[in-house]
């Protein structure tokens, strides 16, 4: 590229590039084209792609989703990367995916690894998988942290910049100073392109062709050694942590011959009393000298982030790296993962073949594609089928055009692929049509109801396939498969764990619960068998924490054939009903809320509070706080506009002044478009969180000095001084014209909403509400219980 200052990837691009399989090696023709145009100003296509040339520059644009105002920059006059590898381009697509995957992990927050130093604010990455940072290995530096004033009057997020491919050592370090000149020409010619794209007036250099694929979900979200949104134990020293009676039975019981169980509501400490056992155990074998390997299997990645921070600032000893080759392994080791991503190490599937490698993006993505086909099948069969279906499933089936109605049968119809056809009936209808029914699940009882499902499930397989894509439950029946074989049950006494711990137990689906009951070491099991008088069959050493009332659907039920629910005796069972997060006031509150639950569906929704709930708060911390309040206003346009007033209440009354510490959780879905954000309540001031993938939220929030705003399938784990929840009324749960399974779904997922959301706050909820679609049902035992009070709709009074 003689003559060109840089090359410019904005973070879609970068996103396509590192999930599109044809990328990953330079065998493939699509790679190669990339290498060419960066290497020799080829003027050829790559769909799914924007290029833009100019004399100065390269810039690369995802056309799907819409673009972001983030990306890496390749500052071609001091960074040698072409030149050195111009005869060698396999090099440049290797260094080129290593540094995108790094810049992913630089704005998400994620950890790094081995091949990946920080050094200030410079991070040194060795693209090449042998001796890292040893004499004349190559590796690139990047700037984290620019110097370039005019960025921050465009609203650039954090540029990415690669200045040096050498292989030579930093001279000075932290000190090194990267120039700017050419980052800044090129942040001015990526902003006029990118308003142009906003306005939708763009003119590519190159014309492209638009693609079908399924970019992963990007948040905007900064490095954090720790997230000051999460507050409290999670920060103390491990010795220093004072614990309940409950806690303490937890963390140590050393008996790992059954299965321990905690229960207990959203901020009780079930997942840091499950850290700390696992700190117990791993202690209690280092000080004997006998190999113990744990797992500790969280929901989603920012989970296991955060889990993996805790042990890092602790023991990080204990923490097992699978790309560390440094030196022997610790006897006792504790691996921190996703079930997703064990299971598709363990069968080999590349990131590449699944749309997210998140399970909670994953299962998003899963939904999206199910709602697309059952659109396709409704309008080209429902007219032959219908007098063929009962008046109970016909009334299910939804018209597409009531996005109501239909998602909640997309999520029902998730559920039934994942359980019923995958799970027991390994994808085959023979097997699918003589199952019965899951409670509160899709009532497919007859033959042709079956048929009329597994259309559907068909049109979905047919559009995985067509994109070379698995979803998660493919991973993971695929990993069950091979659990049970041959080859895993001889390594299993070697490769399998010692013990496991499971967070959110009530956010795995039944196949994925049966496959932790592969991963521990057989053989260890049965070694014990004559010595404790308990068979190798029902030693289960796994520890796991739930909350029910937090699941959906027949996730909510408990089932006695289910081994969450066998072996399980007094002395490994731990209920905690005492909050760590919320005041007093608002416990109470969150518990009516379940009670709530616990009356509409008699004996199937779950209360995790039993007979009272209680809060670990001082009396000085609860003169902060208040009973909860709803404003009711005459319309939408009153209630958002009521908003910054609410907080601007808060923040005089409370001693608290940052805004981070005040979240907004929306239940109308307008208010969460950046637009209407924007125009109503002032977006600038707004962070709008667009996944629970948030690691370093916190950073961004605080140095730009914003308020959270929120959907409530985004919160959870995380915590606020202040929350409001906007749109509590007529509309949770949404009205439908459904029958009574569908109505019962809604409920369960309106009632998990929102003691999700009110479990957030600390000292202060508010909950607003527009009076033309009146009160919603699930506050009225609240309000006659007084846990909840309705307050006037003058702002003057927002106690």
């Amino acid at each position: 590229m003689e003559g060109y200052n840089y090359i410019l990837f904005e973070v879609t691009a970068i996103e396509f590039f590192v999930q599109q399989q044809a990328y990953q090696t330079y065998k493939s023709d699509e790679a190669q084209k990339l290498i060419q145009i960066v290497l020799k100003n080829l003027d050829v296509n790559i769909s799914g792609i924007n290029i833009f040339k100019n004399s100065d520059g390269l810039i690369f644009i995802g056309k799907n989703p819409k673009p972001e105002k983030q990306f890496l920059l390749f500052d071609l006059q001091k960074c040698d990367l072409l030149k050195i590898e111009a005869k060698h381009p396999e090099n440049i697509l290797t260094t080129f995916q290593k540094i995108f995957r790094s810049a992913i992990k630089f704005w998400k927050g994620y950890p790094f690894n081995a091949s990946e130093r920080v050094v200030g604010t410079k991070l040194i990455v060795f693209p090449y998988a042998f001796n890292f940072g040893g004499k004349g290995n190559k590796r690139i530096v990047l700037e984290r942290q620019p110097k370039i004033p005019k960025s921050q009057k465009t609203g650039i997020d954090r540029p990415f910049l690669a200045y040096k491919y050498s292989s030579e050592d930093m001279q000075d370090g932290a000190s090194e100073l990267a120039t700017t000149d050419v980052l800044e020409n090129a942040t001015n010619e990526f902003v006029y392109i990118f308003e142009q794209i906003s306005s939708q007036n763009v003119q590519t250099t190159i014309k492209t062709d638009t693609v079908d694929y399924a970019p992963a979900p990007f948040v905007h979200e900064t490095t954090s050694e720790r997230s000051d949104l999460h507050e409290g134990v999670k920060y103390m020293d491990f010795n220093q942590i004072a614990l309940t009676e409950h806690q303490e039975n937890v963390v140590n019981n050393i008996d790992l011959s059954k299965p321990f169980r905690i229960d207990g509501p959203a901020g009780t400490g079930k997942t840091m009393s499950m850290i700390l056992r696992a700190y117990k155990l791993l202690k209690m074998h280092q000080e004997i000298n006998e190999r113990f390997k744990i797992a500790f299997f969280a929901h989603s990645k920012s989970t296991q982030h955060e889990i993996e921070e805790i042990f890092k600032r602790n023991c990080p000893e204990f923490l097992w790296n699978e790309e560390d080759t440094s030196g022997q392994p610790s006897n006792q080791t504790i691996e921190v993962i996703t079930l997703l991503e064990w299971c598709k190490r363990f069968v080999e599937f590349t990131d590449e073949q699944l749309d997210d490698t998140d399970a909670s993006d994953a299962k998003e993505y899963q939904r999206i594609r199910i709602e697309e086909v059952y659109a396709e099948i409704y309008n080209s069969y429902y007219k032959t089928y219908r007098t063929l279906l009962s008046d109970a499933f016909n009334s299910v089936l939804a018209n597409p055009e009531d996005k109501v109605a239909c998602n909640v049968l997309v999520h029902m119809l998730q559920h039934e692929f994942s359980v019923q056809i995958k799970g027991r009936s390994d994808g085959k209808y023979e097997k699918y049509k003589d199952l019965n029914p899951i409670k509160y699940g899709l009532p497919a009882r007859t033959e042709r109801e079956k048929e009329f499902v597994f259309k559907v499930f068909q049109a979905y397989q047919e559009r995985l396939e067509a994109r070379d894509k698995y979803d998660p439950d493919d991973v993971v029946i695929e990993a069950i498969q091979r659990l049970n074989a041959p080859r895993w049950r001889r390594d299993r006494a070697t490769k399998g764990f010692d013990y496991i711990l499971v967070d959110e137990m009530h956010l795995f689906n039944a196949n994925e619960k049966y496959a932790f009951e592969y991963l521990t070491k057989e053989l260890n099991q049965a070694e014990h068998t004559e010595q404790e008088g308990i068979s190798a069959k029902t030693r289960k050493p796994i520890c796991f924490a739930l909350d029910y009332s937090q699941a959906i659907g027949d996730r909510g039920l408990a089932y006695n054939n289910d081994f969450v629910e066998m072996d399980i005796d007094d002395k490994n069972r731990a209920t905690y009903n005492t909050i760590f997060r919320s005041s007093k006031k608002i416990t109470d509150f969150c518990a009516s809320i379940i009670s709530t639950g616990t009356e509409f569906f008699k004996t199937d929704f779950l209360n995790p509070y039993g007979d009272s709930a209680k809060s670990g708060f001082s009396e000085e911390e609860e003169r902060l706080s208040c009973i909860p309040k709803l404003f009711m206003y005459n319309n939408d346009d009153e209630m958002i506009n009521s908003i910054k007033k609410h907080i601007s209440g808060w923040r005089k009354e409370s001693a608290f002044k940052e805004n981070h510490e005040v979240a907004v959780i929306s239940f109308i879905n307008d208010l969460l478009c950046e637009d209407t954000a924007k125009n109503k309540i002032g977006g600038r001031e707004f962070f709008i969180l667009k996944s629970r993938n948030a690691e370093g939220l916190s950073k961004e929030v605080k140095s730009n000095n914003q308020y959270v705003l929120s959907s409530p399938d985004n919160v959870n784990g995380l915590e606020f001084r202040c929350v409001i929840l906007v749109g509590v009324d007529g509309r949770v749960p949404p009205q439908t014209d459904t029958n009574d399974i569908s109505s019962n779904y809604l409920r369960y997922a309106a009632l998990n909403q929102l003691y999700l959301s009110a479990s957030r706050a600390k000292y202060r909820l508010i909950i607003l509400g527009s009076t033309p679609y009146e009160k919603s049902p699930c506050l009225t035992y609240a309000l006659s219980a007084h846990t909840l009070e309705e307050a006037p709709t003058s702002v003057s009074n927002l106690k």
